[in-house]
């Protein structure tokens, strides 16, 4: 495993993927379940609270190249603005 736990991390995050990134979701980011979200209690488990998650739809691990990108940004810095980054 390339990705360890960061129990020490203790403020909020973003996890943002593609829906069919294939590296970190194995191909499909929502079955079984939505693997972003998934993901934040099993790296980040002490994650402050407003934490979130988003699954970009009809994209892969590569979200810049895809025509919806601006989809995703919109939740970045959606996600960094309320948290006054």
């Amino acid at each position: 495993m390339f990705v360890a736990p960061a129990p020490e991390f203790t403020g909020p995050i973003d996890v943002v993927d593609g829906e069919n990134d294939l590296p970190f979701c194995q191909s499909n980011g929502l079955v079984p379940e939505d693997k972003a979200a998934a993901v934040m209690g099993m790296l980040y488990p002490n994650a402050g609270n407003g934490s979130a998650s988003y699954i970009l739809g009809d994209a892969g691990h590569g979200i810049n190249a895809h025509y919806n990108a601006r989809m995703a940004y919109v939740h970045i810095f959606g996600f960094l603005g309320e948290k006054r980054f």
